[in-house]
């Protein structure tokens, strides 16, 4: 599936590879591809799968084309931390 610029309801899912059960807060850590800005979305921790931290894109969300870096961050009882990071690719719609 593509990404592009401007797209709304996107869900993305980051694989934690822990239970979240009980979890505190959870969110991602966001870096622009172009701005460089860094962010943090608020995520939730997915219905049927208690390791995945879901976000649901909204509006303003994508506006720059290029690839996006998110990571993981949990506090989960005393362990506060990071998860990996990874990425992936928005792309410019064709009329841009």
């Amino acid at each position: 599936m593509s990404v592009y610029v401007g797209d709304v309801g996107t869900i993305l899912e980051l694989e934690t590879g822990v239970t979240l059960t009980g979890a505190a807060f959870t969110k991602i850590t966001v870096k622009k591809p172009v701005s460089g800005d860094t962010f943090d979305w608020v995520g939730s921790i997915k219905g049927d799968d208690d390791s995945v931290i879901e976000y649901t894109i909204i509006e303003g969300d994508l506006d720059e084309a290029g690839r996006y870096y998110v990571q993981s961050y949990v506090s989960l009882g005393t362990w506060i931390g990071h998860g990996e990071r990874t990425s992936f690719l928005v792309k410019n719609p064709v009329d841009a």
